[in-house]
């Protein structure tokens, strides 16, 4: 778990990097400490540094906070990569706003295109 970390670490550094380890996702050093931060969670010492777990049903939470605090992250699941970025994740609701809009309007007759 610990070379996958670092592994994806360097890949994206600006970025939390989440892994899922059984019912948990785990989060290592300056990532660990900024989970600490914002929700309280226990840090553990471990060999490679510090370490704190969630429950995976707590990961919409988590990503709902980071998201609020302009942090991103990376979500890793047996090496399948979910990398969200916060210009990127603003992007995809402005998306979706527009495309709500459009399909709301576009039933109702009110909006035009030529």
């Amino acid at each position: 778990m610990y070379d996958i970390y670092f592994k994806y670490k360097l890949k994206y550094p600006k970025e939390v990097v989440l892994i899922k380890s059984g019912t948990f996702y785990i989060a290592i050093n300056e990532d660990a400490f900024i989970l600490h931060k914002i929700f309280g969670y226990k840090l553990n010492e471990i060999k490679h540094g510090t370490k704190i777990g969630f429950p995976i049903a707590s990961l919409g939470k988590v990503e709902s906070c980071l998201y609020a605090h302009h942090i991103g992250y990376v979500v890793i699941d047996k090496e399948n990569v979910e990398r969200k970025k916060f210009d990127e994740i603003v992007m995809t609701l402005i998306v979706k706003i527009w495309s709500s809009f459009y399909v709301i309007n576009k039933e109702s007759s009110i909006f035009m295109m030529n």
